[in-house]
């Protein structure tokens, strides 16, 4: 289990990124943390990844405290940023690495790289920032490890990529294993997510299930449903019909279209009380 406890960090004195929040990462699940640039997401996963240890609160991994900088902390742990390293490697060069890791599986990288026409003598350089992505996503379900951090993982890959990211994720999924999945564009990844972990300006703002945050709120039309000015959290017009975005949604029964997760950010992130999770 992966357990943070009122977790603040800030990059300068008296400036909190994030404050005081805690929460708990489940094996077998992956957790989508949304938000919009600049909410914190980046900045809490570079806490969990060992990357920023200057926090107050703790943040364990199996046990083990991030700030300590413990090598059994990092064996079971692989995280790829929103922008990974382009250096003068070759992809060769990651089968030795590979090898450091306890769970490491060379015929999953080498079925992975030959599936997608990745020669092992090209050097990472080379490679455009979708492909970069999409090569350090392969070499991370080869390792195995416990945890997966990807941050914005599906950026710069067309649809064909990230729908085979999905596929990928789902023949090599492991119940031993925890995947955290930040990004503000997850509608092509939605189908993998079990938990949401809504973030805006630093605060969380829900933490449930995804099926509970998208049965939380709802589009129905006007003239088919009366609500109360506390419950509409948005309106827009498509050809002339006026749509309200509500809360509550069961009260209007079969005239409320479920909103999507883009929405559903947009809706959380107005700190209505019902959104706001317990802390």
């Amino acid at each position: 289990m992966l357990k943070i406890t009122d977790l603040s960090f800030g990059y300068r004195p008296g400036k909190k990124i994030i404050e005081r929040e805690s929460f708990e990462f489940l094996p077998g699940k992956t957790y989508g943390i949304i938000g919009r640039n600049g909410s914190g997401k980046t900045t809490l996963l570079n806490v969990i990844s060992g990357l920023l240890i200057g926090y107050q609160g703790e943040v364990c991994w199996q046990g083990l405290e991030a700030k300590r900088r413990d090598t059994r902390y990092f064996e079971n742990m692989f995280y790829i940023p929103e922008n990974p390293v382009r250096s003068d490697l070759r992809i060769q060069a990651f089968f030795k690495l590979g090898a450091c890791y306890p769970r490491w599986d060379k015929e999953i990288f080498e079925t992975l790289l030959t599936k997608n026409g990745l020669d092992a003598s090209v050097s990472l350089k080379s490679l455009s920032h979708g492909w970069l992505k999409r090569f350090y996503f392969y070499f991370g379900l080869a390792l195995q490890t416990k945890l997966l951090i990807m941050d914005e993982v599906n950026d710069g890959m067309d649809m064909p990529a990230q729908k085979e990211l999905v596929r990928e994720m789902v023949k090599h999924h492991d119940p031993e294993r925890i995947v955290l999945l930040a990004s503000h564009h997850m509608e092509e990844c939605q189908s993998l997510i079990d938990d949401l972990v809504v973030m805006d300006k630093g605060a969380v703002h829900y933490t449930g299930s995804m099926d509970q945050a998208l049965s939380m709120i709802g589009w129905v039309e006007s003239d088919k449903a009366s609500c109360p000015e506390e419950d509409i959290l948005d309106r827009k017009k498509i050809l002339g019909v006026e749509y309200l975005l509500v809360r509550h949604p069961r009260k209007y029964g079969n005239a409320v279209h479920a909103a999507d997760l883009g929405t559903f950010l947009e809706a959380v992130t107005l700190k209505r009380k019902e959104f706001t999770h317990d802390k």
